[in-house]
């Protein structure tokens, strides 16, 4: 059984030349093409949406000292081992995250070839 490609050519006005291929076993043709189009536009919008709202959800926000006044303490959580202050962060955030709480101020950032830091945490 062979699996045959079958293509479409699409030339825009611009000279752009978009070419869609397909395994499937009957010919390709244009409305054929927009489906497939279509069906991979909408996975791929539900999955930017799934992501953006799953991260959201769970990932702690750095917040300010005004903000923190009004939330409960739970903590301080520390990070080392990154490259850069984005790095540092990122970890000190995660950590935050894995530890339940929805906001955390960085009080401390060190640097000896790698960044460490703390942070207090807050519910």
């Amino acid at each position: 059984m062979s699996n045959a490609v079958n293509s479409l050519r699409l030339y825009l006005p611009q000279k752009n030349v978009i070419l869609i291929t397909s395994t499937e076993h009957r010919p390709l043709n244009r409305t054929t093409c927009e489906r497939l189009t279509m069906k991979t536009i909408k996975y791929a919008v539900a999955a930017i949406a799934l992501t953006t709202l799953s991260f959201g959800a769970f990932a702690a926000q750095s917040v300010t000292e005004a903000q923190a006044q009004n939330m409960n303490k739970l903590g301080v959580v520390s990070a080392e081992g990154a490259t850069t202050l984005d790095g540092l962060e990122a970890k000190l955030a995660e950590k935050a995250s894995a530890a339940g709480a929805s906001g955390y101020t960085i009080t401390s950032a060190n640097s000896n070839n790698k960044l460490s830091g703390t942070a207090v945490i807050y519910q």
